[in-house]
């Protein structure tokens, strides 16, 4: 390439379905990928901050893009908070609302575990 990353777009492909990543409307705009502005406004929203732009935001993401990326995945699960961190109701408003997930027994590792193995 010859410019400088300014967004990410994500997207999904399970079973050959094309699934766009949906609009986040909750901090301020509506942003359907992540770009400075969208970094800037959910730190402002959530009000704890954002380590991504300390440490150079898009500009750095380019210069990582260009010396090379491993992905690197890992499976866990957390037994400490059931992973609502991730997609539930945890911490504080306003950022406590953070995903659609019931939060009950069904977001247990061992629910997870003995359902889904």
């Amino acid at each position: 390439d010859d410019g400088t990353l300014s967004e990410i777009r994500r997207f999904y492909v399970q079973d050959g379905v094309v699934v766009q990543n949906p609009t986040v409307t909750k901090v301020g705009s509506p942003h359907d990928s992540i770009t400075e502005g969208f970094c800037d406004a959910a730190a402002e929203w959530a009000a704890d901050g954002t380590n991504f732009l300390e440490k150079g935001g898009m500009e750095s993401m380019d210069i990582a893009h260009e010396t090379g990326m491993v992905l690197v995945m890992s499976l866990w699960d957390d037994e400490t908070v059931n992973m609502k961190w991730l997609d539930s109701d945890f911490g504080d408003p306003p950022s406590n609302l953070r995903g659609p997930c019931p939060g009950d027994e069904t977001s247990t590792p061992e629910y997870v575990r003995e359902n889904y193995p």
